[in-house]
C-alpha cells in the first residue's frame, strides 16, 4: 500500500490501556470502517520528540518561547471539548504501529501511522488540533506510569492536575 492509498482516520479516541501498557487508538476511517491502532511506548518516545520539534518551530523566535508554547498548550487544552469515546467494536481491525511519517501541510501535518503488513492510516492535525492531542498523549502517559523526559516542561507545566477524560478528535 502506498502512502497514496492510505486511508484516513476521521474520528478517534486515545486511550492509555493498562493491561497492555499501550496505547489504543480507536476510530472510524473514512470509509466507516472500525480500526484500532496500538502505539507502543518505544515508537511514541520516538515520535513525541519529532512532532514537538515541529511545532517548536511554528512558534516565535524571541526569549519567551517556552511561555508562548506553554500558553498555546494551555489555550489548546481548555478549547478540547471532549466527545464520547469511542469503543473498538468486535469487527475492528486491530494492529500494532510500527513507524510513523510525518508530512508538513500549509496549515497542519499529517500523520501516518504503518504496521507490518499492509496496515496504513493517516491523521491530519492542524497545529491547534497536534496541542490538544499530545495533552491527551501526555495524560496516557502519566496514567501509564511511563518516563516522561521525552516532553518539554511547556507540555508538563500546562497538564492540568486533574486527569484528563478520554477524548475524541473530529
Amino acid at each position: 500500500m502506498t502512502e497514496g492509498s492510505s486511508r484516513a482516520l476521521k474520528r478517534f479516541s486515545t486511550r492509555y490501556v493498562e493491561s497492555e501498557d499501550r496505547v489504543r487508538l480507536t476510530g472510524r476511517l473514512d470509509d466507516g470502517a472500525p480500526e484500532v491502532i496500538w502505539l507502543t511506548q518505544r515508537m511514541l518516545q520516538r515520535l513525541i520528540p519529532a512532532l514537538l520539534q515541529w511545532l517548536e518551530g511554528r512558534g516565535s523566535e524571541s526569549s519567551h518561547r517556552q511561555v508562548l508554547h506553554a500558553w498555546a498548550q494551555q489555550k489548546a487544552r481548555a478549547d478540547l471539548v471532549p466527545g464520547p469515546p469511542i469503543q473498538p467494536a468486535d469487527d475492528s481491525r486491530a494492529w500494532v504501529a510500527r513507524s510513523a511519517h510525518i508530512a508538513k501541510r500549509a496549515k497542519g501535518i499529517r500523520l501516518t501511522f504503518k504496521g507490518t503488513g499492509d496496515e496504513q492510516v493517516f491523521v491530519t492535525f492542524t497545529v491547534k488540533g497536534l496541542r490538544q492531542w499530545l495533552n491527551i498523549v501526555y495524560a496516557a502517559y502519566a496514567r501509564g506510569g511511563w518516563p516522561d523526559d521525552v516532553w518539554p516542561d511547556w507540555i508538563r507545566e500546562s497538564a492540568a492536575p486533574q486527569e484528563t477524560p478520554a477524548s475524541a478528535l473530529h
